[in-house]
């Protein structure tokens, strides 16, 4: 499971340098950043012009300084992944 953020990229800076990140494009207009040295996802970039969204959600867990408790006391939402319902929560989230 995956608890992120989303941020506007005007508001979004990367601290890290870029030569220590790896990625890839997703399967919608997504690029996925990844940690070169351990492998942690680190945040993702989604550009889709056709829904007017530029957006970035940072994976908080990847964050260096985070504590542990305001990791697990930040708020959840749910999304259907599996469906490409970015926006919609699934019908089962009892595994969850």
């Amino acid at each position: 499971m995956w608890k992120t953020s989303r941020i506007d990229v005007a508001d979004f800076s990367l601290v890290a340098e870029p030569d220590r990140l790896g990625g890839f494009m997703g399967k919608h207009q997504g690029t996925h950043h990844f940690c070169n040295s351990c492998g942690i996802s680190t945040h993702t970039h989604v550009r889709r012009p056709d829904a007017g969204e530029d957006y970035v959600t940072v994976q908080v867990a990847s964050l260096d300084d985070l504590p542990v408790d305001d990791l697990l006391a930040a708020p959840l939402t749910i999304v259907d992944g599996l469906h490409d319902q970015w926006s919609e929560v699934p019908s089962q989230t009892r595994h969850l």
